[in-house]
């Protein structure tokens, strides 16, 4: 929490410092309520990918490529920015591992969208299993094999 002498001198009066108070517990409300519903809304987004995965099995590499380069990643990268905000750090990790390799990758083998659909796997155990924070011994399982496997 800021405190009152951590603001610029314009800013310490008891008045601004109140008002900071309430407006940071009005953003902790928000994130609170949002948190009851990042579950619901990212299972929505993993099952998305898991439909555009089945998709891509079936293209061509042109095609292919073009669907895991703009809506796979784009959804990925969504993943990965919301995760950690929600105490969820091993889907952030999970998405940041799906965007680092479709970053990474030249040219999309079968080896490489296996990896991908894993990881949209392990998205849904994290979810279905309400893995917050390190996740346990599931979480630990997860996090070793993203250290490992590219």
């Amino acid at each position: 929490m800021t405190t009152k002498n951590e603001l610029p001198d314009i800013f310490k009066n008891v008045q601004v410092n109140e008002q900071l108070n309430l407006l940071e517990q009005k953003a902790l409300n928000i994130i609170s309520d949002m948190s009851k519903q990042y579950v619901e809304w990212t299972t929505n987004d993993v099952l998305k990918l898991k439909k555009l995965m089945e998709q891509i099995y079936l293209l061509t590499d042109t095609e292919q490529e073009t669907l895991i380069r703009n809506d796979l990643y784009r959804t990925a990268h969504d993943i990965k920015g919301q995760g950690t905000t929600f105490d969820y750090p091993l889907m952030s990790d999970l998405g940041a591992h799906i965007c680092a390799l479709i970053k990474t990758t030249s040219s999309f083998k079968k080896h490489h969208l296996d990896i991908i659909s894993k990881d949209i796997d392990d998205m849904l155990l994290v979810l279905t299993k309400k893995l917050q924070g390190d996740g346990g011994q599931l979480g630990a399982n997860i996090s070793n094999r993203l250290q490992t496997e590219n």
